[in-house]
C-alpha cells in the first residue's frame, strides 16, 4: 500500500518549487544535522510530498531540541508562493516563487503540489555547549512520519548587538495604508523588534513619531520645535539590545529631486542654512532624550551634478560647523569628491563601492558602508524573489571583502499598489501575493520582482518573515563569525608566548580564514552559486574559532592540545 505523502529535507539556500520540478535537489532519506553558536539562527527545510492524492489537514509537531545542557526551541512556518511577472534580468522561471514565512497550522496539499515547510532553531545566548536531539513529525489522518535531527552548539557566543551597520527602511505610512489604520508607537515598536531579532536595523527609527511644530517669536521670526518623547518606545528600548552603532538615522535631509525639480530658475534659491538648520533641532532634543550617540544623520540621498554637489558642500560645511560631534551618512551611485572631508560614512552601491575614491577615504579614516535597491540587476547580487537564495547571502561576503562595516537597504514593507486589505478586495496572507502589481515591477525604466518587500503583512498587524530575511540574518552570522575571528586574532597575538613554530601556524592559518577567497566571490557580479562552497568555509571559520577561544581560555601553550 503507498503511503499518503514522503518527506525530503533542503538546506536554507533552495528555494523548492511548488510544482515539485527541483525535487532532485532534495535529500533522501531525510535527516537533518546542524551547528550554530549561541545567540544564532539556524534553519532547514522539510519538504510534504504528495504520493498520488490531495493531502488535508496535514499536522506537525517540533518540540524543542534537548540535550543533557538544556533545550532549545524551534519554530516553524509554512513556505507560501507569491507569483512573479517578467522581469528586466535573467531568471531561472517567471511564476510561483517561495518566499513568505506563513503562521505554524495544520494545511491541505494538492496532489500536483509539494509543501516546503522552514524550520529555524534560535539558539539562545545563554545555551550550554554541546549536542542537542529532536524530532520533527508530519501526519495525516493515514500516515505519520518523522525526521531526526541533531543540533551542536559551538563553544562560540556571537555579540547582539553587532558590528555590521544593518540601516534598512521600515516605514510607518506604508504599515497604516496596507491595514487601512493608523500605525500607532506600540504597533511600529514591535515590528522593529521584530527586524532586530533578525540583526537588522529599523533606518527610519529615529524620525518616525517625531513631532513637529512651528513656533512664532515675538519678533515675528518662526522656528522648528521637535518633541521626541515617543522615541523612547522605540529607540530608548531597543537601541542598545539589538542595533549596531551608527546603524539609524535622527535626521533624514530632503531627497535630492527635491532640489532638482523644476526650471533652473529655481536652483539660484537653494539655501544652505534651510538644509542645516533643522538638524540642529534634532540633534538638541536628541541629546536632551539621552538617546545613544552613535547615530548619522542622513545625507542628501544619491546627488547629481557638480552645481548640486558644490551646493551641498556648503551646507554640510555649516552642518559641521554648527554639529561637529554629528556624522553624516552619504548615500551615491558613484562618487563626491566635492564633500571629501565632510562626509563621516560613505555609501556607495555595490557596483562603485572598489573605486579608488572609497580606497582613499577610507585611509583618511572615513567610514565605508554599500547599498542595493532596485539595482544593481543580475549577475549582480540582490534581494529580488527570483534570484538564487545564495545571492542574497553572498552580498555580506562582499560586504565583508571590501571592507565596509554596513550595508543599506531602502526598505522592507513596500506594498505600495499591491491589492491590500484596506481596499475590500481579497487581499494577502488570504491570496497569494502578486509582485506584478507592486510599483517597482510595472515602472518604465527596469522591472524586479519583491523589490524592498522583505517582511510580510500578517493579520492583526503582525509582520512575517520570509525566506529572503532568513537568508539575510544567516549572510548577517557569516559577517559576524569573520568580525570574531579577525578579532580572536589580534587577542592571541597579543599573548606573550604565541611566536612559537606552532602558534605562527595557526595564526596564519586563522588570517588566512579571514579573508574572502575568489572561489566565493571575485567581483560584484562573479561569485560562487555553490551553496556548499559557503557552508564548508563557515565550518572552518567555526572551527578555528573554537580553537582560538579555547587558546585564549588556557592562555598556556604547554597545556594547549
Amino acid at each position: 500500500m503507498t503511503s499518503d505523502f514522503t518527506l525530503g529535507t533542503a538546506h536554507s539556500l533552495q528555494k523548492v518549487r511548488r510544482d515539485g520540478a527541483n525535487l532532485d535537489t532534495l535529500q533522501f532519506p531525510a535527516r537533518i544535522h546542524l551547528d550554530a553558536a549561541r545567540d544564532e539562527g539556524e534553519s532547514f527545510q522539510v519538504v510534504v510530498i504528495p504520493s498520488q492524492n490531495d493531502l488535508h489537514n496535514v499536522k506537525v509537531t517540533v518540540d524543542a531540541l534537548s540535550g543533557p545542557q538544556g533545550q532549545l526551541p524551534v519554530r516553524w512556518h509554512r513556505v507560501e508562493y507569491v507569483k512573479t511577472g517578467n522581469p528586466s534580468y535573467k531568471v531561472e522561471y517567471v511564476g510561483w516563487w517561495p518566499d513568505p514565512l506563513m503562521p505554524s497550522a495544520p494545511f491541505d496539499v494538492p496532489a500536483e503540489r509539494v509543501q516546503p515547510l522552514w524550520f529555524t532553531i534560535d539558539v539562545p545566548p545563554d545555551a550550554k555547549p554541546g549536542v542537542y536531539h529532536g524530532t520533527v513529525a508530519v501526519e495525516t489522518t493515514n500516515c505519520s512520519k518523522s525526521i531526526p535531527i541533531t543540533m551542536r552548539v559551538r563553544n562560540i557566543i556571537l555579540p547582539r548587538p553587532g558590528t555590521l551597520a544593518l540601516p534598512f527602511g521600515l516605514y510607518k505610512g506604508t504599515l497604516s495604508k496596507w491595514y487601512g489604520q493608523d500605525i500607532d508607537i506600540a504597533t511600529y515598536a514591535q515590528w522593529c523588534e521584530f527586524l532586530g531579532k533578525y540583526r537588522i536595523t529599523p533606518k527610519n527609527i529615529g524620525y518616525e513619531f517625531v513631532q513637529r511644530s512651528i513656533k512664532k517669536l515675538p519678533s515675528g521670526e518662526k522656528v522648528l520645535e521637535v518633541n521626541m518623547d515617543a522615541l523612547q518606545q522605540t529607540v530608548g528600548k531597543l537601541a542598545d539590545k539589538y542595533f549596531a552603532p551608527h546603524s539609524y538615522g535622527l535626521y533624514r535631509l530632503p531627497s535630492a529631486p527635491h532640489y532638482l525639480k523644476g526650471p533652473e530658475a529655481q536652483r539660484s534659491n537653494w539655501d544652505a542654512t534651510a538644509i542645516s538648520k533643522p538638524v540642529i533641532t534634532y540633534f538638541n532634543e536628541w541629546k536632551k532624550q539621552g538617546f545613544p550617540d552613535e547615530v548619522y544623520i542622513y545625507g542628501v540621498d544619491e546627488p547629481v551634478g557638480d552645481d548640486f554637489l558644490t551646493f551641498l558642500n556648503t551646507a554640510y560645511q555649516q552642518i559641521k560647523e554648527s554639529v561637529p560631534q554629528g556624522k553624516i551618512m552619504q548615500t551615491i551611485g558613484g562618487t563626491a569628491p566635492q564633500l571629501a572631508g565632510l562626509v563621516d560614512i560613505w555609501c556607495p552601491k555595490t557596483t562603485a563601492v572598489r573605486k579608488n575614491f572609497y580606497k582613499e577615504r577610507r585611509k583618511a579614516g572615513d567610514v565605508l558602508w554599500n547599498y542595493i535597491c532596485v539595482s544593481p540587476v543580475p549577475p549582480c547580487a540582490n534581494f529580488f524573489i527570483d534570484e538564487p537564495a545564495i545571492d542574497h547571502r553572498i552580498l555580506f561576503w562582499q560586504t565583508k571583502k571590501v571592507q565596509a562595516t554596513g550595508l543599506l537597504y531602502w526598505s522592507t514593507t513596500w506594498y505600495n499598489s499591491i491589492t491590500a486589505p484596506a481596499s475590500g478586495e481579497p487581499a494577502f496572507p488570504d491570496v497569494p501575493m502578486d509582485m506584478r502589481q507592486q510599483e517597482l515591477f510595472t515602472n518604465n525604466w527596469v522591472s524586479v520582482n519583491g523589490d524592498g518587500l522583505l517582511i510580510y503583512p500578517g493579520k492583526e498587524t503582525t509582520p512575517l518573515p520570509s525566506i529572503r530575511l532568513e537568508v539575510i540574518r544567516d549572510g548577517v552570522e557569516d559577517y559576524e563569525y569573520i568580525t570574531l575571528l579577525e578579532q580572536l586574532v589580534e587577542k592571541v597575538e597579543a599573548l606573550p608566548k604565541y611566536q612559537t613554530p606552532k602558534g605562527e601556524t595557526v595564526i596564519q592559518q586563522a588570517k588566512q580564514l579571514c579573508r574572502i577567497p575568489e572561489t566565493i566571490s571575485r567581483d560584484v557580479d562573479d561569485f560562487t552559486k555553490e551553496p556548499q562552497i559557503i557552508f564548508n568555509r563557515r565550518k572552518e571559520i567555526g572551527d578555528m574559532i573554537e580553537q582560538l577561544v579555547h587558546i585564549l581560555e588556557v592562555q598556556d601553550w604547554k597545556k594547549w592540545k
